[in-house]
This record gives C-alpha cells, structure tokens and sequence, in this order.
C-alpha cells in the first residue's frame, strides 16, 4: 500500500526521525535535568519542540551523508 509519492522519502524520513528522536531525547534530558517537577510537561514540550525544530534538518542533512558511509563501510 503506497501512501506517499516516493520523491518525498527522505523529507518523510527526516521528519519522522528528527520528531522520534526529539521526542525522546527532550524527554530523558528533562527527566535528568530538573526531575519530575510539577511543571515537568511545559518543560518537556518546549525542549521537545527546540530539539525538533533542530533534529528535522540535521536529519535531513545527514541522512544521505551516513547513507553513502554506510554504503562503503559495507561494499554496497
């Protein structure tokens, strides 16, 4: 089942890469940071968003730069 067209495959895969891994991340370093405050979700969220906001382009960058190591480090 083909949902999308397959020109916006590294656009797909950078957004769902930099919106995981933000997510996650923002999550663990909040947690280790302040803790489990009170205003804990206000502060994850907002780090969230900043480590989306970064995540998406350095993914979109570096995807196709780790795509073509990989590539040579295996003898594609």
């Amino acid at each position: 089942m083909k949902m999308m067209n397959r020109k916006y495959k590294p656009f797909l895969f950078a957004g769902i890469m930099g919106i995981s891994m933000g997510f996650i991340m923002s999550f663990v370093m909040t947690a280790m940071n302040v803790g489990f405050v009170p205003h804990f979700v206000t502060l994850w969220l907002r780090a969230f968003a900043i480590g989306a906001a970064v995540g998406i382009p350095t993914a979109l960058f570096i995807s196709p730069l780790i795509n073509k190591l990989v590539q040579k480090l295996t003898g594609d």
